[in-house]
């Protein structure tokens, strides 16, 4: 789903979410509803071509169309599973005499003309760096159309360096890294200064320019420009930009996204413990995505392929709380196995690891046609929240979720926990009926009665069913032909429009006809009361056995004038 609203019953405000599309959750494509615009996502494990083992193209990731390109003897090549990076591929700029290796991304003004910019990156540099390497450079040649180089030092004492437009060169960090280890970098510019880490710590900060100009040049990876022999010598993953500037919170998650999918620890701020939680059954690397607050800054909402955290109850709101989750890389499915006691009969096969720090209420969100390619949750009171905190072993109900701490919007169900009932653990999803509650959904929405009012009116209707349903309609909609529709006990819902269809019509409470004609539901059933005009036999089309059953069926009330 790309749209929803959490109620605020669940949190102290409303949220509009845009789908995160960036990477730890952070950001999308054009920086709507108050998010970073990720404007290039480059990451080995996707989008890359190769002729041979030599990389064509690298499809940016972000929805910018980004994407990097390489050509003839300058491509670098693909490590198809590389050791050095949690077995995922990299791109490996060789040192080879008279060859300048790089892939280039057509001049963009969103990759300058700005103020502010954050930029991060995964490196392997090797141990026989020969002079200074440039691995990301949007420029011409030297000095010319120059917005902004990272380059690193020789091979004695190597560090990584920043010029943005002509200021520099300036420190990334403090000291030295290191050849044949991995480094994820950040660059934050923000008009005033140059913040920079590694490994999420040996901060540097330094005074930068007002702003980057709009260069007419392209973006290199792996080298300073097309016309220097000073590519990059070692292996790349990962190239993310943000036309923003990342707040403090934000970029922790971010380096924690990097440091748990490529294995590699960071030296501060490591808040996620998933990666390395107890061997290969609690191992979930993936797709890390979070909320937190740090320095005064916050990040609210974070969607790891389908699971979705965000505050409850106006936590997250001292420094140095945060709640991160990732996956174990299973394609997800249905899933019977370890399913425990509880009355549990069906259950998401993917997992993820949910490494909480500090005192947090929050929501955990699981969406139906992001996470499973489901279609539309049902009764919420079937569904239930599972953890295990083994590597093996059942799942168990989190039961003291009470089903007024559940609700549906659309194609997704959130579960409210409080900071006792959130511990860390693997967590997944599961249900007690899978006829009518599949856990990959159902085609049809299932509306039902909010309130006794007209069939046209939306604030009749909501998609809780639940025993105690919160309002959730929101594009204040009624029930379509596709869409089956459950008129509840002690509410009425009068039919003042003509020729409905609908898909199915649950009768527990009543439905008044009125004068209206031309209606076909399909099948009806229910123990519930039909009121029709008696003028003339305005029964809708469809299947009524149900209803009709002198056991279980309802009551067809027909009011007349004699």
């Amino acid at each position: 789903m790309r749209r929803i609203v959490l109620a605020s019953l669940f949190i102290s405000f409303s949220y509009s979410l845009i789908a995160q599309t960036g990477p730890g959750g952070v950001g999308n494509a054009d920086g709507s509803s108050g998010q970073p615009q990720n404007v290039l996502w480059l990451r080995s494990n996707t989008g890359i071509s190769t002729t041979g083992a030599l990389v064509d193209s690298w499809t940016d990731q972000s929805g910018n169309s980004n994407s990097a390109t390489g050509s003839g003897a300058t491509r670098p090549s693909l490590i198809a599973a590389d050791a050095n990076f949690n077995g995922l591929p990299s791109i490996n700029f060789l040192n080879t005499g008279g060859v300048n290796f790089f892939l280039q991304v057509p001049d963009n003004d969103n990759l300058d003309n700005t103020s502010n910019l954050s930029i991060f990156f995964v490196a392997r540099p090797n141990a026989q760096q020969s002079g200074i390497n440039g691995i990301i450079s949007k420029r011409s040649a030297a000095a010319t159309n120059q917005s902004y180089f990272i380059q690193l030092t020789a091979a004695v004492n190597p560090a990584w360096q920043t010029t943005v437009g002509t200021t520099g060169p300036l420190a990334l960090h403090t000291g030295n890294t290191g050849t044949a280890q991995i480094d994820i970098i950040s660059q934050i510019i923000n008009g005033t200064s140059v913040i920079g880490l590694r490994d999420g710590t040996a901060q540097s900060t330094t005074a930068g320019p007002a702003s980057i100009a709009n260069n007419n040049s392209n973006l290199f990876i792996g080298s300073f420009d097309a016309g220097v022999l000073t590519n990059f010598e070692g292996q790349m993953t990962e190239v993310i930009i943000y036309r923003t500037t990342l707040n403090q919170a934000q970029r922790i998650i971010v380096e924690n996204y990097l440091s748990s999918k490529y294995n590699t620890a960071l030296s501060a701020n490591d808040n996620y413990g998933g990666d390395v939680a107890g061997g290969t059954t609690l191992n979930h690397d993936f797709d890390l995505a979070g909320i937190g607050f740090s320095g005064g800054t916050s990040h609210f909402l974070g969607n790891s392929q389908g699971f979705i955290l965000s505050p409850s109850g106006g936590t997250v709101d001292v420094n140095g709380e945060f709640v991160l989750a990732a996956h174990n890389g299973v394609a997800n499915a249905v899933s019977v196995s370890n399913l425990g006691t509880g009355g549990v009969v069906q259950r998401w096969d993917r997992t993820w690891y949910v490494d909480k720090t500090g005192t947090v209420d929050a929501n955990i969100t699981f969406d139906f046609s992001e996470g499973i390619a489901g279609q539309f949750p049902q009764n919420k009171d079937n569904y239930v929240l599972l953890r295990r905190n083994t590597g093996t072993g059942n799942y168990d109900v989190v039961a003291t979720i009470a089903n007024s701490d559940k609700t549906l919007i659309g194609d997704q169900i959130s579960f409210r926990l409080t900071n006792a009932d959130l511990s860390d653990g693997v967590y997944t999803f599961g249900t007690l009926d899978l006829t009518n509650s599949p856990v990959n959904g159902v085609s049809n929405r299932t509306w039902y009665s909010y309130q006794s009012g007209n069939w046209t009116v939306p604030n009749s209707w909501t998609l809780d069913g639940g025993v105690f349903p919160l309002f959730v309609n929101p594009s204040n909609e009624i029930p379509s032909s596709t869409d089956n529709v459950v008129i509840t006990s002690g509410r009425t819902i009068s039919m003042n429009v003509n020729n409905v269809q609908i898909n199915s019509m649950d009768v527990t409470g009543t439905l008044d006809l009125l004068a209206s004609t031309g209606h076909n539901f399909v099948t009806i059933s229910g123990g519930g009361r039909i009121r029709m005009a008696g003028a003339a036999d305005n029964f809708p089309l469809g299947t009524a056995t149900s209803f009709t059953d002198a056991t279980i069926g309802g009551t067809l009330e027909i009011n007349g004038t004699g």
